[in-house]
């Protein structure tokens, strides 16, 4: 496969539905699919920090999947806001 491929291993995107350990590949996406996962991503980073608790959510394989999609929207030169990990 030529594009760049993340393995999701939870259900935290709507695409996964019932099954874990789905390998998506990001090359054949639209560029506005790209920006609404991301996006959708970088709105639960912020929800989590805002909760306020000592608990995140989102973690590790959120954070993998946001950096493949990141990486190919730099690859593709699209605009986005940059999620904020260290809140």
């Amino acid at each position: 496969m030529n594009g760049r491929t993340v393995k999701l291993h939870d259900k935290f995107h709507p695409l996964v539905g019932e099954r874990a350990g789905v390998t998506m590949s990001f090359s054949n996406a639209r560029d506005d699919s790209l920006l609404v996962f991301y996006e959708s991503v970088r709105r639960q980073v912020e929800a989590d920090a805002n909760s306020g608790g000592r608990y995140r959510f989102v973690g590790e394989p959120a954070r993998q999947y946001a950096e493949r999609l990141r990486e190919e929207m730099d690859r593709r030169r699209l605009k986005f806001t940059p999620i904020d990990w260290r809140r």
